[in-house]
């Protein structure tokens, strides 16, 4: 298992993001909403981008497309550059075209809700411009459409979550029994997916630079990508959400330093899947 991912919408909300195509009102700028359901929606499938420009130069370490509707041969490939013509002419990270799921291919269980593809960048340059080619041919819609667009830094903590990370569903259902005895119910929706995240040695520079800054920027309100294993295979869709904090924790510092002299802290997560 590897260790765990945040990508903070931080960069790409405040870029300025372009599409090859847009369906009527189905514009590019919905990926940087965090309503999955208020997609991006092109034209066709075979050949569609969204580029952005950050605005200054951002360390681009992954990408993340969510609530997309890609089918099991679609490809990706994320290109950065300094210039804005050079990220097809001559960019300077191309991470070359890569399929849009893991080895273990599109996952089938039924009725999934929201998928969550990642493209990692082992990138440690910044750059102002990039893109993400979209290629899905055989795609039964007739187009490819994106709910919510992560890219930018990530965060990796040097030491992982614990080894007993808690998954779990919230349901906006209604449910009871009448003053008859009567059950009854109100489906009132897609149940969402909640985690508990325990870490009991917390880098301090990581807590304060990267954790606690996270929770700062984003609140309970902004969303953020999250996997909890980069690198699985047939689980990593149920490992991976957009994600925003359910509650904001506090972190305590304990009495032991690590191997750089920095203090360790600890906290516990909880975090759910926005849907």
């Amino acid at each position: 298992m590897s260790n765990v991912l945040f990508l903070s919408p931080r960069w790409i909300d405040a870029a300025g993001v372009t599409a090859s195509s847009e369906e009527g009102l189905l514009a590019v700028d919905h990926v940087q909403t965090s309503r999955p359901d208020q997609v991006w929606r092109a034209t066709g499938a075979t050949a569609e981008y969204i580029a952005w420009d950050f605005g200054e130069d951002v360390v681009v370490e992954a990408l993340a497309l969510v609530a997309h509707n890609l089918s099991t041969d679609a490809t990706l490939r994320l290109r950065l550059a300094t210039s804005e013509a050079g990220v097809t002419a001559a960019p300077g990270f191309d991470s070359g075209v890569v399929s849009a799921w893991p080895s273990s291919g599109k996952p089938d269980d039924p009725d999934w809700q929201s998928y969550f593809s990642l493209v990692l960048a082992a990138n440690s340059t910044g750059y102002r411009y990039g893109r993400v080619d979209i290629a899905d041919p055989t795609n039964a819609d007739g187009y490819v459409q994106v709910g919510r667009l992560f890219v930018g830094p990530a965060f990796v903590p040097t030491v992982n979550v614990d080894l007993n990370p808690s998954l779990g569903l919230v349901s906006p259902d209604e449910a009871g029994r009448s003053a008859f005895g009567h059950a009854y119910g109100d489906n009132r929706g897609p149940a969402a997916r909640v985690m508990s995240l325990p870490m009991s040695a917390i880098d301090e520079d990581e807590m304060g630079d990267e954790l606690f800054e996270l929770q700062r920027y984003c609140g309970l309100a902004k969303d953020f990508g999250f996997c909890l294993d980069p690198e699985a295979d047939e689980r990593f869709h149920r490992y991976s959400m957009q994600a925003r904090f359910s509650s904001l924790t506090l972190f305590t510092a304990q009495p032991a330093w690590n191997e750089n002299g920095n203090q360790v802290w600890q906290t516990i997560l909880a975090i759910e899947e926005v849907l």
